[in-house]
């Protein structure tokens, strides 16, 4: 679906008149929490790169100690590491629901995964977790990115959602308006009143940036 500049600056109009302020992808709950998520990120991409990275050198170089390796826990490793990086994309691009999915899946698969070690499984938490250096390498990373995932999800969710209610009011306003001096307007030519009018706001922007 095409959106129309001059319709969106339309509802932003109309919000701007009711005093309408929502939390959007432009509010400070979202940002903040696209920091702390890139925070978190960090954390856990760093204990997991020194992860996967000793076990592909003794893998590869140190035999003996390559028979220790947790075969199922290091393949996982590598597909957990592939979706929190394609759960990083997902936000940039603001893929809000598929961020939330893949950065959930890859933590809670990473988490299970690990609890299935001994030496990192959680029966830890009996002595205490804050002691403990692998719950602060993998576990504590890995529930703050769904946390804040599902935060960005949320907001970005519901961002879109009141975005198009918004712009089809703006265009029902708008058709209203232009009906009136234009009985029986075909959606032919409202589309192309439509395009006619971004022109014009492009063209008016163009010319102040000029003179500027």
């Amino acid at each position: 679906m095409k959106f129309y500049k001059s319709v969106i600056e339309k509802a932003e109009e109309i919000n701007y008149k009711k005093g309408i302020v929502r939390i959007d992808t432009n509010s400070s709950y979202y940002k903040v929490s696209k920091v702390l998520y890139y925070l978190a990120f960090a954390w856990f991409m760093f204990f997991q790169i020194s992860y996967l990275f000793s076990n592909t050198i003794a893998l590869f170089f140190y035999e003996e100690v390559a028979a220790n390796i947790h075969t199922e826990l290091f393949i996982t490793s590598w597909i957990v590491f592939a979706l929190m990086i394609a759960g990083l994309v997902f936000i940039k691009l603001k893929f809000h629901v598929a961020a939330f999915v893949s950065n959930t899946v890859a933590s809670v698969a990473q988490m299970v995964v690990l609890n299935t070690n001994e030496n990192i499984s959680l029966a830890f938490l009996e002595n205490g977790f804050l002691s403990n250096k692998f719950f602060w390498f993998h576990f504590a990373p890995a529930i703050l990115i769904i946390l804040f995932t599902l935060i960005i999800c949320v907001v970005g969710v519901k961002s879109y959602v009141s975005f198009k209610n918004d712009y089809k009011k703006a265009m029902a306003s708008m058709f209203i308006k232009y009906s009136q001096s234009h009985p029986n307007v075909s959606d032919v030519e409202w589309q192309d009143h439509l395009k006619e009018l971004d022109a014009e706001q492009l063209a008016s922007k163009q010319e102040k940036n000029s003179e500027k």
